[in-house]
């Protein structure tokens, strides 16, 4: 590329050289986005400080929807029955509630750029209108578990542990709408949870930090004047780039505050987890749960998600060797929709299981379960375009809650019930993305 700048056309940016882009950054080996511009212990959960069990606020999510008829009570009150689908939640019925007629109207709206499989696990979380942003083509807002982060994340070593089988799938976005990256690989997980804090370990983390620090002023400088040579879709890419940069610098400054704390030991008896077993998805699904469970009962976080199915999940193992996506495009047949009903009511049973793992955590008079408040939803219902979505809403958030009922929400936003559980935790947190306020009767 010609290095001396030229007009390609009236009102057109400048065509910038990448050289010039990065010249001054100390050797630093980190590339821009692409711009058009550039084109030529034991089971007894840790002791808090101050005495006071804090709230856990959890969100688990199944990608492409779930068969409706087999999940949603035919009655609500505390009477109801469970259905199929949700029959593996039997012996913790006392801890669930069912919400109907919950409307996540931004995740319906027709965006030209991302259709409703990209809505179903971008919005989830963030309640956002894509093309709400005049001018942009789709723009994401914060997701709920971030927005949590920004008033209690800093009490914990992990301010959010965002987890998922899909190591290229995140349900979780930062303030200036950037995908926050999920933790798959539970070697690194635990390896995060309960790190070396030795003398030469902190050293050695010190240096990354510093190193880690100046590469990051490197790029925020020569970036600095950058913007005003880019049209408004280069404006746009950068702004997010450099919103991934500041996540970046943030986490790194939260771990470097932490290094000199004591480090938290595993619970006695606890083995270092091995690489993710891909051709089990069971395993890996309850292994990750199996984390979440650690960095809660330590008090590493209170906040997490985890994303346990997407599209492309097979399940042979249970009779369903086809995608559940596949099943999804039922065309109304018989077959394919008993596929799908089989399928949500394995990933129930995964739910099953990871609440009998916060059960068997005891903490002061009750257990880890009493001190949670869990989501478990999906973007998508019987098919793409049904807006009767499944969620539950599962724990007593240290007696904030009445579980055990199923609730018809009569189309209040999904929102709500986000306001509603960072009110439980204690969160001044009014508003959120298309919210009314919080959502009652829980």
């Amino acid at each position: 590329m010609n290095s001396r700048p030229h007009s390609l056309r009236p009102h057109s940016p400048r065509p910038l050289s990448r050289r010039s882009v990065l010249r001054g950054a100390a050797g630093a080996l980190i590339s821009l986005p692409f711009l058009e511009a550039l084109t030529s212990r034991s089971l007894v959960a840790a002791e808090p400080a101050g005495g006071t069990r804090p709230i856990r606020l959890l969100w688990l999510h199944s990608e492409s929807g779930i068969w409706m008829p087999q999940w949603k009570p035919t009655t609500t009150g505390t009477n109801f029955a469970l259905t199929p689908t949700l029959e593996p939640l039997a012996p913790y019925r006392s801890e669930i509630s069912v919400l109907s007629g919950l409307f996540h109207a931004n995740a319906f709206k027709r965006n030209a750029q991302a259709g409703r499989h990209v809505q179903d696990g971008m919005c989830h979380l963030t309640a956002t209108d894509l093309g709400g942003t005049p001018g942009v083509a789709v723009k994401n807002g914060i997701s709920v578990d971030q927005l949590a982060a920004e008033t209690i994340g800093e009490k914990t070593r992990v301010p959010v542990l965002n987890l998922s089988i899909d190591r290229n799938a995140t349900m979780s976005f930062s303030a200036g709408g950037t995908p926050v990256p999920v933790d798959w690989d539970p070697r690194e997980i635990f390896s995060r949870l309960f790190a070396d804090n030795s003398p030469d370990a902190k050293k050695l983390a010190e240096a990354r930090y510093l190193q880690q620090r100046s590469v990051l002023d490197d790029v925020m400088e020569t970036t600095r004047d950058l913007s005003t040579k880019l049209g408004t879709t280069d404006r746009q890419k950068l702004d997010e780039y450099l919103s991934t940069v500041r996540e970046v610098e943030r986490r790194a400054t939260v771990t470097r505050t932490w290094a000199d704390r004591p480090a938290v030991s595993a619970p006695e008896g606890t083995k270092p987890p091995g690489p993710p077993p891909d051709k089990d998805r069971t395993a890996y699904v309850r292994l990750l749960m199996d984390l979440m469970v650690l960095a809660l009962q330590t008090d590493q976080t209170r906040l997490a998600t985890l994303r346990l199915g997407f599209m492309g999940c097979m399940y042979p193992d249970i009779g369903c060797p086809d995608s559940y996506h596949n099943y999804t495009h039922h065309d109304f047949k018989a077959d394919k929709q008993a596929a799908m009903a089989k399928v949500d009511q394995h990933r129930i049973a995964h739910l099953a299981y990871f609440l009998g793992k916060l059960k068997a955590v005891k903490e002061g008079e009750h257990d880890l379960l009493h001190h949670c408040v869990i989501h478990y939803g999906t973007g998508m219902g019987a098919d793409h375009e049904t807006t009767d979505l499944a969620n539950l809403v599962i724990g007593r958030g240290g007696g904030a809650l009445k579980p055990g009922q199923h609730l018809d929400c009569k189309g209040k936003p999904l929102a709500d019930l986000y306001v509603r559980m960072m009110a439980t935790a204690g969160m001044p947190i009014k508003v959120f993305a298309d919210s009314s306020g919080a959502l009652s009767g829980l």
